[in-house]
């Protein structure tokens, strides 16, 4: 009897032993650190979510990009942009420079796409097309993790106080790198820097995030510095501007639509 008692007890510690593993490990459960084995924030979903406002504060509107190469402290080149961002995920880059006016591009669930008025074709590319510098197709229109990644694990940024490091892998086609290293501030979900990686585990480049200036009443990041990547040497800085959020008719975000 003692035996079978302590058999059936073992048995109920193995089961419940296992169902904590389980609970650890879903995304409503705590998320544990693989570096520190320190107990990390219950939503980082939700930290995530604060980050992707900050780079585009509404859901559906259009703001002024302009992209800035740079050789140490001198500008090597500098193009303008316009970014059309719909309420369902897609975006539209139109080019507003005098050489490539007219030029737009279109990134949704079904890719890329590129419209060239000279030749009233749609070309298909995919968002690692370079557009500028550091800078692609996919960093410019692509504002929000929260639509192409996952969070696949949370940990505590190293040397970092109040700094979390979220390891986001690809969900949707629409991802432009394989996996994202983002670190965020645990206070406020401000995004600081982050890596970009192929499906090699190859870093492609890394990008710097500047502090948040105030937009209706929101903080939103307005600039951003990548590094790496093809142009060795140079940074690329992308800034944001003339943030402006309204309804957008849906035949701008389809393939037929790029010609008007």
């Amino acid at each position: 009897m003692t035996n079978f008692m302590n058999t059936h007890r073992l048995v109920w510690i193995f089961l419940g032993l296992v169902s904590w593993i389980f609970f650890l490990s879903t995304p409503g459960g705590w998320l544990v650190s693989a570096e520190d084995d320190k107990v990390v924030p219950p939503e980082p979903a939700a930290l995530l979510t604060r980050a992707d406002d900050m780079r585009m504060p509404f859901g559906e509107g259009r703001v002024r990009v302009d992209l800035i190469t740079l050789e140490g402290d001198r500008i090597t080149g500098r193009s303008r942009y316009e970014v059309l961002q719909s309420d369902h995920g897609a975006s539209r880059v139109e080019m507003l420079d005098a050489r490539v006016r007219g030029q737009r591009a279109l990134l949704s669930d079904r890719g890329l796409w590129l419209y060239v008025p000279s030749s009233r074709r749609v070309i298909r590319l995919t968002p690692l097309q370079r557009l500028m510098g550091n800078a692609g197709y996919g960093d410019v229109g692509r504002m929000r993790w929260s639509d192409d990644y996952r969070i696949a694990q949370v940990s505590a940024a190293k040397n970092r106080a109040g700094v979390w490091l979220l390891h986001l892998k690809a969900k949707a086609p629409t991802a432009v790198y394989s996996e994202v290293a983002l670190r965020l501030e645990e206070k406020t979900g401000r995004p600081l820097d982050a890596d970009f990686y192929a499906a090699s585990g190859k870093l492609l480049k890394s990008a710097k995030y500047g502090p948040p200036v105030e937009f209706n009443g929101r903080l939103v990041i307005d600039t951003i510095t990548f590094t790496g990547g093809l142009s060795v040497g140079i940074r690329t800085r992308m800034v944001m501007g003339a943030f402006c959020e309204e309804n957008l008719p849906e035949y701008l975000f389809t393939i037929g639509g790029l010609g008007k």
